[in-house]
């Protein structure tokens, strides 16, 4: 890789954001008054008391907008759908950009929150748990749908889920699960005047059932083993369906208080089938081993993992230091990882809902090399600084097909390289009042191909407000600005599309122990950005219910 060709080229749309992050970080000077540190810290405590899972006590829900709806950069799944690494900042195109604080909770064990927008915008959250002497039992479900001023700019999200965990001893836990979901667009913005598609050529659904199992052991005071196992089973439009299987079992030994092992083998199988193409399998096995020091003011993490994939076997290697500076609560840390994912239909459409099916199950392998440091001052204050190089290889990217351009296909096949820099700080001013800001900038080169990084917002800059202004009214605040990433149009020329901001807010009002009124506006500017290209976002928009909790 040449580092000559990984620059950054600032405009002055990148000046202003920078100035804009370090103002976010100028608060630390006029932090006060002493109150909680960071939950990110870690003390590490010694006991003569042996280890042992403790029984699960009530399941406490908010009763609030979906996760998945309310996310502006990525989608969070209620029912903890396939997990996996990428560097697309995916952010929903619903009307829905504002995203929660998960910190407040209410812990009232049955609850239901109602409330309808101006984009005929129905809204429905319940939640339920009970505990038990040796178990406990919740369920949730939500529902969300609303209609844009454009032609079939529609969007729907349904899912329930169950769960049940029972503590077999005082030393071992069995958790089982299951839920559905369903995600339901339309490939929206036709000129019907020049298209006129079918309705099936525009329906864009997808349906998921999940379920799985979780088992977990401490034996004596040094060994812990966690197997668990997880079966999705996805339906989509165009006959598209796909069979995830996931299986990791963790098993961890502690030598002594400075030294601990880890052995995690990992399978991951997938079938894909659709009406474009023929039955594609893969498989992704992962056998990690790590050795994990600490010690004082220094900790170390070094181990290989072996990777079976596609026939072939690949050794690689993942190690990371952190050195905390006496007492001034600084640490250094730098190091290199390893994170390999299937490219299933799953992942892919987690991040564009507009895409269609791949031809073929391919694995992503990203190598981050890096170092940083982290900041906490002990008065509410934390820093995080981290830069490096990353290489890509099989990278998903996402561009317009020919034609009409509507939907997006991927491109599975490439590899590039990216200078990777990520700044992050949280002010905790006081219980009542925080603040956080978030920045990522990247720039890419070394592509194979005359390849670009269809997709991939090169900058993003993302800040949040939680304010109790009183004891019962809260307000909450985000903030996200980027640059556009490159598009391609349907004469197969690329272009950079248009940086935009999104600001949203969340107003609560408790009436009572049992009554609450919450509003949430979002993308208060009415800014009609385009995060995929070709698809307008719903512009502004405003929600807004009431609250009901049982047993308060």
């Amino acid at each position: 890789m040449s580092v000559r060709n990984i620059c950054f080229t600032f405009c002055s749309f990148e000046s202003l954001v920078l100035l804009m992050f370090l103002f976010l970080i100028v608060p630390s000077a006029s932090v006060f008054g002493q109150v909680e540190k960071s939950n990110k810290e870690v003390i590490n405590i010694t006991s003569t008391f042996k280890p042992s899972i403790v029984k699960t006590g009530k399941i406490e829900f908010q009763a609030e907008p979906l996760k998945k709806d309310t996310s502006a950069y990525e989608f969070v799944y209620p029912t903890d759908k396939v997990q996996f690494l990428t560097p697309m900042r995916s952010f929903s195109i619903r009307p829905l950009s504002f995203k929660q604080d998960q910190s407040d909770k209410d812990s009232s064990n049955l609850f239901a929150k109602l409330g309808y927008g101006n984009l005929s915008t129905p809204f429905i959250s319940l939640g339920f748990q009970r505990d038990f002497s040796m178990s406990n039992f919740s369920a949730t479900a939500d529902h969300i749908s609303s209609k844009g001023n454009l032609p079939d700019q529609e969007v729907q999200h349904t899912a329930v889920a169950v769960r049940l965990k029972y503590a077999v001893s005082d030393h071992q836990s069995i958790g089982l699960f299951t839920g559905f979901d369903r995600d339901a667009y339309k490939l929206y913005g036709f000129d019907h005047l020049l298209f006129n598609p079918l309705w099936t050529e525009l329906d864009q659904h997808f349906n998921n059932f999940n379920f799985g199992a979780a088992y977990q052991i401490v034996a004596g005071e040094k060994i812990t083993f966690s197997p668990a196992m997880r079966l999705d089973l996805l339906s989509a439009s165009r006959d598209v369906k796909e069979l995830i299987f996931k299986f990791n079992s963790p098993l961890t030994y502690a030598l002594n208080d400075a030294v601990r092992f880890l052995i995690e083998p990992k399978a991951e199988l997938m079938q894909l089938t659709s009406s474009l193409s023929r039955k594609t399998n893969n498989s992704l096995i992962q056998i990690p081993l790590f050795a994990f020091y600490s010690k004082g003011f220094l900790q170390v993490k070094g181990g290989l993992v072996p990777v079976i994939s596609s026939g072939e076997i690949k050794m690689v290697p993942d190690f990371s230091v952190s050195y905390s500076v006496g007492q001034s609560g600084l640490k250094v840390k730098g190091g290199v990882s390893n994170t390999f994912n299937l490219n299933s239909y799953h992942l892919l459409y987690g991040v564009n809902q507009f895409v269609i099916p791949p031809d073929s199950l391919t694995v992503s392998h990203n190598t981050d090399y890096f170092v940083g440091i982290d900041w906490l001052n002990g008065k509410g204050l934390q820093v995080r600084l981290k830069t490096g190089i990353i290489q890509y290889r099989n990278q998903p990217l996402f561009i317009n097909r020919l034609g009409d351009g509507k939907s997006f296909t991927s491109i599975l096949d490439q590899s590039f390289t990216a200078l990777n820099f990520e700044a992050g700080t949280d002010v905790k001013i006081s219980s009542q009042l925080a603040i956080n800001a978030s920045l990522q900038a990247m720039s890419f080169a070394d592509f194979t191909g005359q390849m670009k990084a269809y997709g991939i917002l090169p900058f993003t800059l993302s800040a949040g407000l939680s304010w109790k202004l009183f004891k019962d009214f809260k307000l909450r605040g985000t903030a996200f600005l980027w640059q556009g990433a490159m598009a391609r149009t349907t004469t197969v020329d690329d272009f950079r599309a248009k940086g935009a901001v999104d600001i949203s807010l969340g107003l609560e009002y408790n009436l009572n122990k049992k009554w609450a009124l919450w509003v949430d506006l979002n993308n208060i500017a009415n800014i009609s950005y385009q995060r995929w290209n070709q698809y307008p976002s719903f512009g502004f928009n405003a929600i807004g219910g009431v609250r009901y909790s049982f047993h308060k």
